[in-house]
């Protein structure tokens, strides 16, 4: 599982899909939720952007230690 140090001890858990020659295309999660909110639009995404998507502090699976 990937994860970005952001802050002390506070790292995000992120994911990229898709080709990286792509143009890249962030997805941010809601509210109370994570990067499993966009399970269904990521494959669809994917074909035509190199898309990113992480968890904000806070939800999914971020690490503070």
């Amino acid at each position: 599982m990937p994860y970005q140090p952001v802050y002390d001890d506070v790292h995000l858990y992120y994911e990229w899909h898709g080709r990286s020659d792509a143009m890249p295309l962030v997805l941010i999660n809601g509210l109370l939720s994570d990067t499993t909110s966009w399970a269904f639009q990521i494959p669809v995404f994917a074909e035509y952007f190199r898309v990113l998507t992480y968890d904000c502090r806070g939800q999914g699976a971020l690490i503070s230690q």
